[in-house]
């Protein structure tokens, strides 16, 4: 949250956010992550019981892992254009219909971030983060990645133009302050409580379509980042919903703002409008996201509620939609769901005025034929008749889209990285439990075996000791290798981003070639042109193709490596403990190292212009040759940063998988010697206490405190046999969802 300079915290005005309880007809939707939910909790629980069973070394590792669980959140990032309902539609997906004010348009200047099934810390439910006075003298100054991409993006801008915009906005926000405008900028304001007159202080920016605020927007300007706090709502795991600002706004900082939101999310959900699905401002979002992974993105046409005849009007528009993104991104199998935010709405929140709203439009005959109502619910009467009125939410709700909205969400959540991180988890703490319980068996059988005739201890003795020194040797050994085998994995990784950057630059200075030579054979041919067009489509496209065969190379690469090194660390655990069963070696087709969000390709670069930026480049009037040189390089200066990102990214990826195996494969090892090496010492302790008993009578006191210890044993090793087998069913179920087969990790 970085450093916070000031903390308020006041009663708040009006109702309180909660979350309202699904209305009759409403109750058939699902929580969206059931099950992804289920196997956190599940797999912090045996975390928890395993780490009582293991020797240090394992508690640290599982520590780390339950750590990281209680961290992992899916974070769903809204976008659209102004006025196409994102407002509404987030209300409808999160279950509350009150919650982001849907009557000022634009509503939102700021990155709004809805919190479910996540506690905040201290127990606030809001937070708004300001601009800080370095960020707001470079917004004045135009200075950072804001000048850059206004000077690329509208070639002879006049940088003062940023800097009056800028400063008319600090005019705005100072006439509003007042006194406090200075002191509040880079603060914190908390609140315990969350209402509508909050968010309409502090990220609202428009007027108001009824009534009248005079604190409407008084924040908005110096609002930076918004952090709201909820309950579960309709999340089974931690989730984060965030509303952007509209990309078609004018003002460049918050289409720059949006841009940035598209990082770090899992999923993107656009809201298109009914009315004009598709526009040139939703096709230049959507060709941005392209390079994110396509099964990152839904899209939701929303308010069908407006047309007329929506059966007939709808099936135009989903046939033209689909075409569309067919024709614009070809092979990529992106989700289309129309419906309407609005029913949805009045389904949670369902009241006489909403449903004579909705009784007298024409859309009621829509429901009307997909048989969800009946022609008689249509009289104002009917909602005074209770399953009527049930009937009419449910049939608002089916028809909103929502079901299948949630539908999607659980589905890419069930594919997530989280969930791949949990199978991860799930298969280390799988081996550390099954190694654990052949340790519990060992210790078992040389506490019985030490019952033996006594004329053995004395040879028993110098044999523990003789083995000791093994064993210091193996871990030693095993220290050794684990920084070799980092090394190896580095240098390779290493190799393979080398044969990336030099694929990926190869691509990009081919297409700059071709653009070059295709421009100046265009102007050579044409007397005055105008327009020269390049989003960087095709080129985006072949970055992907070239990262995701390189990638697929590296981590088959990685993959074989650690394949050949388990083996060895099976046989120094052979030599340290030869009675202990060698894990089962993994299925190779188990094995998969997940590919990254290439969120690089979606970066906003100078050529995504539309032909009206251009005027002020053809007014150069040089030559053919030398425009072409001009677009040559400029293509090769843009594509050099996204060239670096996506490296940079594959190596994160590949490097942190890396770490994260050898890191648990080595720590295994270590924590079976440390094992062997507290029991050695415990029968050691134990034989030497009696080396002066020879050929004595047990006491009773000793034959007690065996069969304490066989029991301590017996019921310890039950639990790690327990574990063993929920472990297996965690595995199989996570393994199922992602389409990944069974099998032990190395």
């Amino acid at each position: 949250m970085g450093e916070v300079q000031s903390i308020e915290v006041r009663p708040s005005s009006g109702a309180d956010y909660g979350v309202k309880p699904l209305t009759a007809g409403a109750g058939d939707l699902q929580r969206i992550g059931v099950r992804l939910g289920k196997s956190s909790t599940d797999l912090r629980q045996c975390g928890e019981a395993l780490a009582g069973l293991v020797e240090p070394a394992g508690q640290t590792l599982i520590r780390e892992a339950i750590s990281s669980l209680s961290s992992q959140v899916f974070r769903v990032v809204v976008v659209g254009q102004i006025k196409s309902g994102k407002s509404s539609f987030i209300n409808a997906l999160v279950q509350q219909p009150l919650l982001l004010p849907t009557d000022v348009t634009p509503w939102t200047t700021a990155i709004t971030n809805l919190h479910f099934a996540k506690e905040a810390p201290d127990n606030y439910s809001a937070a708004f983060h300001f601009f800080s006075e370095d960020e707001w003298r470079d917004l004045a100054q135009g200075g950072g990645p804001i000048r850059e991409l206004t000077e690329r993006l509208v070639p002879g801008f006049d940088a003062t133009l940023l800097g009056q915009h800028v400063d008319a906005l600090k005019s705005r926000a100072g006439a509003r302050l007042g006194s406090e405008f200075e002191a509040l900028l880079g603060r914190i304001h908390y609140f315990e409580t969350l209402d509508r007159n909050l968010l309409l202080h502090y990220v609202c920016s428009g007027e108001l379509s009824s009534g009248d605020s005079s604190e409407l927007g008084k924040y908005a300007d110096i609002t930076k980042r918004a952090d709201l706090y909820l309950d579960a709502g309709p999340f089974a795991f931690p989730a984060i919903v965030t509303d952007t600002p509209g990309t078609n706004d004018p003002f460049l900082i918050r289409d720059e703002i949006t841009r940035r939101s598209l990082n770090s999310a899992d999923l993107f959900i656009v809201v298109l409008s009914a009315r004009q699905p598709l526009s040139d401002s939703d096709l230049a979002l959507m060709r941005l996201m392209h390079g994110l992974n396509k099964e990152r993105i839904i899209a939701f046409v929303n308010r069908i509620d407006d047309f007329s005849d929506v059966s007939y009007d709808l099936a135009e528009v989903l046939i033209y939609v689909e075409k569309k993104l067919q024709a614009e991104f070809p092979g990529a199998s992106i989700p289309v769901i129309a419906g309407s935010a609005a029913w949805a709405n009045f389904a949670f929140n369902p009241d006489a005025e909403a449903f004579g709203h909705i009784l007298e439009r024409r859309s009621f005959d829509y429901l009307t034929e997909l048989g969800l109502v009946q022609y008689e619910d249509r009289t104002p009467s009917a909602l005074d008749d209770a399953a009527r009125r049930q009937r009419l939410c449910g049939a608002l709700l089916t028809a909103s889209g929502m079901p299948a909205v949630y539908h999607a969400v659980a589905d890419r959540m069930g594919s997530s990285q989280a969930a791949r991180s949990q199978l991860q988890i799930a298969r280390c703490f799988r081996e550390m439990a099954q190694a654990s319980a052949s340790s519990l068996r060992c210790e078992m059988e040389g506490l019985q075996d030490s019952r033996s005739a006594s004329k053995r201890r004395q040879a028993e003795l110098k044999e523990l000791a003789k083995s000791t020194e093994l064993l210091n040797e193996v871990a030693a050994n095993v220290e050794r290798s684990a920084k070799t085998i980092e090394h190896q994995l580095l240098r390779m990784i290493d190799e393979e981003m080398i044969a990336l950057r030099k694929g990926l630059r190869s691509a990009v200075d081919h297409h700059a070639d071709l653009e070059r030579q295709i421009l100046i054979d265009t102007l050579q041919r044409s007397r005055v042109p105008r327009a020269w067009t390049h989003e960087g489509v095709e080129l985006r496209r072949a970055l992907a193709d070239i990262f995701g065969k390189s990638f697929d190379r590296a981590a088959s690469r990685i993959l074989a490596f650690q394949a050949r090194v388990a083996p060895e660390l099976h046989r120094l655990m052979g030599l340290v403990a030869p009675e202990m069963p060698r894990p089962v070696e993994p299925r190779k087709d188990a094995l998969a190292i997940p590919a990254p969000n290439v969120a690089a390709l979606s970066r906003l670069v100078a050529l995504d212009l539309d032909r009206s930026r251009w005027s002020g480049f053809w007014k150069k009037r040089v030559s053919p040759i030398s425009y072409g040189e001009q677009i040559e390089a400029l293509i090769k200066s843009e594509f050099q940063s996204v060239v670096d990102e996506l490296v940079q990214t594959a190596e994160a990826a590949l490097s942190g998988y890396a770490a994260t195996t050898t890191k648990w494969s080595f720590g295994l090892c270590v924590n079976i010697v440390q094992a062997v090496r507290r029991r050695r010492e415990q029968m050691a302790s134990h034989r030497g206490s009696v080396e002066h008993a020879v050929g004595g009578p047990a006491t009773e006191d000793t034959e007690r405190d065996y069969e304490q210890e066989v029991k301590r044993l017996g019921e310890r090793l039950q639990l790690c046999q327990s574990l063993h087998r929920q472990l297996d069913t965690i595995s199989d179920e996570l393994g199922a969802d992602l389409d990944v087969p069974s099998g032990p990790t190395p």
